[in-house]
């Protein structure tokens, strides 16, 4: 499978050479200039295209593909994280992909975490990077393959966040006479009347974590980086059992990160948190 780099916001141009499968290069009448091709560019496993690069025959009597992604299609994409793309030549309604090939999305100086932004213009939306996991992991990076584990982990990290965002809506309290300072819309944002707080979830909680109104502070990302760490190494059953043992260890300091902290809610955009949730604090019925 051909292979590169591309520094993340930069623009790249490749002439890609098609290969048969015996291992030749195509002949003359092979593939015409009239032959449509196409591309589609994705985060791999089977989710759907992220964008489609801008492809061209350079010579098709020779096999040989114009490849192009522009600087505002790589801004996108999440940095150390790994992409596949392919390309398809069809004719008379009969389509083939040609070529398939993995790129590597290289770091750029000065893009990193900001204390307006910790996301920037990456579309992904885990409450921690790559780079935060190989930060209190670094085991990980020789664990990842082009066949699976594509972006930096990234199934991995939403499961985490989805397991973060449990973890508040578990120890949310609510309030029916309001929270301090809070004393309009956050004195019945549990959504429940009465003094008995319900079985189920804060209908309130769920939207505000949806819309990514939790502060993402360095402690969300330390405890989700090893909630991460810990879902890779527990994984690695059959393929490298000694790295079982690194996921347990990485459990426990996601666990230990969470129940030290207050996670922080930012309901006007502020970046101020309004809503407060003590994720140590024990979460009885009754209180």
């Amino acid at each position: 499978m051909f292979k590169d780099t591309l520094t993340w916001g930069s623009s790249g141009d490749w002439v890609l050479q098609i290969i048969n499968r015996d291992g030749s290069k195509p002949t003359a009448g092979q593939f015409l200039s009239t032959d449509t091709i196409t591309s589609a560019w994705w985060q791999g496993q089977n989710y759907a295209a992220l964008f489609a690069p801008t492809v061209s025959w350079f010579s098709a009597d020779n096999g040989q593909v114009n490849f192009n992604v522009s600087n505002s299609q790589c801004a996108t994409l999440e940095q150390s994280g790994e992409y596949l793309f392919n390309v398809t030549v069809a004719r008379d309604g009969v389509s083939s992909v040609v070529f398939e090939g993995a790129i590597t999305i290289l770091p750029a100086p000065g893009t990193g975490p900001s204390t307006t932004s910790y996301w920037g213009t990456t579309t992904v939306v885990p409450y921690c990077k790559y780079a935060d996991v190989l930060a209190v992991a670094p085991w990980v990076a020789r664990v990842q393959s082009t066949d699976f584990d594509q972006e930096g982990f990234l199934t991995q990290r939403l499961q985490t966040r989805q397991w973060y965002d449990q973890v508040l809506l578990n120890n949310y309290r609510g309030a029916f006479v309001g929270l301090f300072e809070t004393h309009s819309t956050m004195a019945f944002a549990f959504g429940y009347a009465g003094w008995r707080r319900s079985l189920g979830p804060s209908p309130s909680l769920i939207t505000y974590l949806a819309n990514n109104y939790l502060l993402v502070k360095p402690y969300v990302v330390n405890a989700n980086a090893h909630w991460a760490a810990s879902l890779i190494g527990l994984n690695q059953i059959g393929r490298d059992n000694s790295l079982v043992s690194y996921g347990a260890f990485h459990r426990d300091q996601a666990e230990r990160f969470a129940i030290a902290s207050t996670a922080e809610v930012d309901l006007n955009n502020d970046g101020v948190g309004e809503l407060f949730i003590n994720v140590g604090t024990t979460n009885t019925l009754f209180s």
